[in-house]
């Protein structure tokens, strides 16, 4: 009498391989995942229009810069203070300032510094512990 020994694949022993392969894949997706997205230094430049003069003195090189929401939104790196020019007419405006506020802050993977797109023509509101002021971000490098 021969003896016969069959092989039989129940559904216990491929939950059982199922498992050990995902264990793997998860494994091996943990250990050998590319980099973390890095993120960035990004100096932006916002211009404040036609604002009272002596608010030019509030804004100073180091003050952080947060959102209207209290984002943190970087550090003021430069600060340029010019007479207000009407667009219309190419005049001075007596007693008004345009302030250039150049920022530098990190930004994510997406480009986004807590969260807000930052871009040419984005209108922002912000404030330092001296100054809240809306203004239009006219660079971004």
């Amino acid at each position: 009498m021969k003896s016969e020994k069959r092989a039989f694949v129940t559904a216990a022993d491929l939950l059982i391989i199922a498992a050990l392969l995902l264990i793997g894949f998860f494994a091996y997706r943990y250990v050998y995942s590319g980099p973390e997205e890095e993120s960035f230094e990004l100096d932006y430049v916002v211009k404040v229009a036609a604002v009272r003069s002596e608010l030019s003195e509030k804004v100073a090189v180091g003050d952080e810069v947060y959102s209207a929401d209290g984002a943190y939104m970087g550090r003021v790196t430069a600060f340029e203070s010019r007479g207000a020019v009407l667009t219309t007419t190419g005049k001075t405006v007596p007693d008004r300032s345009d302030l250039y506020i150049t920022i530098e802050a990190s930004a994510d993977g997406d480009g986004l510094v807590s969260g807000y797109e930052i871009y040419v023509e984005r209108e922002l509101s912000l404030h330092t512990t001296g100054l809240s002021f809306d203004g239009v971000c006219i660079s971004v490098r």
